[in-house]
């Protein structure tokens, strides 16, 4: 009998302990807020203030399938200094001011308009971005004779003029497992790797206009549109993809996202060549690139990150455009507990 007592004695205190064991985890998980599986830490509640370099660049390019020729048409890329700020919902970043360029890009007068919006919920991401640009300079001109002795930076064009609109929206299937919040915004942290398919739609209006033909002279003998002056392209499309994060070293992080698929295109052409105004409906294929690589601490985190939108529409006579999109930003920042 006194045996059995002890027995009963020492078993209630293992399931006390079990019982108390189990109430602290549950507390840590409501103040902390994280996920069941303890892969993500919600970081809302936290103040998150940043500074970053970032650059964002715009550009359409024009090819010939059949020579291989290409031309690419953008504005200057400018770095901007910036600060942004994140607190539960809210997220803003502002650029200060503009870096330095080189001497051969301030001698170029253009003008840019250029925003972008993200919102990173839990399950859902949103992503948007709008562009003004007067001002371009040509790309990717090795291989045309014509510019062999001709210094690229006089073939500035001040007359063209650029204005995109693109957004997307996507769905994470298994947002328990991976946090797009914990690689750029930093609202979160994910602690374990994980992975997640996602699926949703994107949409890109483009119109480049000039008060001549787009494509230079040098270039005439390559391209048949080559007396285009306005191009005006709509795609809507769905799209979907796998995205992965590996942690490493316990704060360490590297993240890729790769989204893709079809698209409806809506094209007009015009030109002064008789009066010319070409209309299309046909195909395209979008394909968004998400990459970044940092280090994400209790209070402190640092890195780098890029989102590439690229959306690439057939033409005939063997002609291809691209319109494509990118931002790359290089941050630090730290996390602010109210009361600390």
């Amino acid at each position: 009998m006194k045996n059995k007592s002890i027995l009963l004695f020492w078993l209630f205190l293992f399931m006390t302990k079990i019982t108390s064991a189990q109430d602290i985890n549950a507390t840590i998980r409501s103040k902390d807020t994280v996920s069941v599986d303890l892969r993500i830490l919600d970081l809302r509640d936290k103040l998150t203030i940043r500074t970053l370099v970032f650059m964002n660049t715009n550009s359409i390019e024009i090819g010939n399938n059949q020579n291989g020729k290409e031309v690419s048409l953008q504005p200057n890329s400018v770095a901007k200094f910036g600060v942004g700020v994140n607190y539960k919902w809210f997220g803003l970043n502002v650029g200060v001011f503009s870096l330095p360029t080189k001497g051969s890009e301030r001698n170029t007068q253009q003008i840019q308009y250029d925003i972008q919006a993200n919102i990173y919920s839990r399950n859902f991401v949103f992503d948007a971005h709008w562009g003004h640009y007067i001002g371009v300079r040509p790309e990717k001109l090795n291989g045309f004779p014509a510019l062999e002795n001709v210094d690229v930076h006089t073939l500035f064009r001040p007359d063209i003029r650029f204005r995109s609109f693109g957004a997307s929206a996507y769905y994470l299937f298994r947002a328990h497992k991976y946090s797009y919040r914990s690689a750029f915004v930093h609202n979160s942290r994910q602690i374990k790797s994980g992975g997640t398919f996602l699926i949703g739609a994107t949409t890109s209006i483009f119109k480049a206009e000039g008060d001549s033909a787009l494509i230079g002279w040098y270039a005439d003998d390559y391209f048949s549109d080559k007396d285009a002056k306005i191009i005006k392209v709509q795609n809507y499309g769905i799209s979907g993809g796998y995205a992965y994060m590996f942690v490493f070293r316990k704060y360490f992080y590297t993240t890729l996202s790769v989204t893709a698929g079809p698209m409806i295109r809506m094209q007009s052409v015009e030109s002064d060549f008789f009066d010319k105004k070409d209309k299309k409906i046909g195909e395209a294929v979008s394909a968004q690139i998400r990459f970044a690589i940092g280090y994400n601490g209790e209070k402190f985190f640092a890195g780098f990150s890029t989102v590439i939108d690229n959306i690439a529409f057939p033409q005939s006579d063997n002609i291809k455009i691209s319109h494509k999109v990118q931002n790359l930003k290089i941050y630090f920042g730290r996390r602010f507990s109210f009361g600390e």
